[in-house]
C-alpha cells in the first residue's frame, strides 16, 4: 500500500471513536505530523520524484488523488473538530448505565438549581427525556437524584472523567423550561463548567432546547 493509502487507512482507523471523538487524530493534526507527510507527498507527486526507500518506486495518479483527498478531509476535520468531538445526537437507549446515571444526576442538579423540581415540571422533563429514548429505569434514576441531590461539583467531575459533558448539556437543555431566564442562565453556567466550546454549546442549544 502506498504512503498515502496508509495515511487514509490511519485516518479512518483513528476516527472510529464514539460520537466522532478522534483523540489520536487530534494529536497528530495539532502536531502537524500527518499534514507534513501529506505536504511531502504532494511535492513529490508534483515534481515526479521517487518516494522514499521501501515505498512504491514512483507516485501514481492514485497516490496524488489520495493525497488530495487526505488533505481535504483533514482540513475539514480540523476546522470542525470541536463539533465532531462532542455529541450532536442524544440517545439514552445507546448509553451505558453508568453514563446515563451521571447524565441524569446532572439533569437533577439543573432542575433543583432552577426551582423546576415541582411535580408538573418534573413530569414535563420526563416527557422531554422520553423523546430522546430515556427508559423508565433511567427516569427512576432522575427521580432518585431529585430526592437525594448529589453535589454539583462531584457530578461535574464525573462528567469530565467520562467525557459525557456534551450529553449532559443536551439532556439539561431538553429537561429545563428555558423560557425561564434563570434556567437559561444556569444552563449556560453548566456549559461553562463543562468546558464546552462556544460553537459546540450553541449547536447543542439549537438542537435540544426544550
Amino acid at each position: 500500500m502506498s504512503i498515502t493509502g496508509r495515511i487514509i487507512s490511519h485516518l479512518f482507523a483513528t476516527a472510529r471513536n464514539r460520537d466522532g471523538q478522534a483523540p489520536g487524530l487530534e494529536r497528530e493534526i495539532s502536531g502537524g505530523g500527518v499534514m507534513e507527510k501529506i505536504a511531502a507527498i504532494d511535492s513529490m507527486v508534483q515534481a515526479g520524484n521517487l518516494l522514499p526507500a521501501g515505498a512504491a518506486p514512483r507516485p501514481t495518479v492514485e497516490d496524488g488523488l489520495h493525497a488530495i483527498l487526505a488533505r481535504k478531509v483533514l482540513h475539514g476535520w480540523g476546522q470542525n473538530r470541536n463539533q465532531t468531538l462532542h455529541p450532536l445526537t442524544l440517545n439514552f437507549s445507546s448509553m451505558p448505565a453508568a453514563d446515563a446515571s451521571v447524565v441524569m444526576e446532572a439533569v437533577a442538579c439543573a432542575l433543583l438549581a432552577t426551582g423546576q423540581d415541582d411535580a408538573d415540571r418534573v413530569a414535563r422533563a420526563d416527557g422531554a427525556l422520553r423523546m430522546v429514548h430515556a427508559s423508565p429505569a433511567q427516569l427512576d434514576a432522575l427521580h432518585r437524584a431529585l430526592g437525594e441531590p448529589p453535589a454539583l461539583h462531584l457530578v461535574l467531575r464525573r462528567l469530565h472523567r467520562s467525557r459525557m459533558g456534551g450529553h449532559a448539556y443536551a439532556a439539561t437543555l431538553r429537561a429545563l423550561d428555558l423560557r425561564d431566564g434563570g434556567a437559561a442562565s444556569f444552563a449556560r453556567y453548566m456549559a461553562g463548567r463543562l468546558g464546552l466550546p462556544e460553537d459546540v454549546a450553541s449547536s447543542l442549544e439549537r438542537r435540544y432546547r426544550g
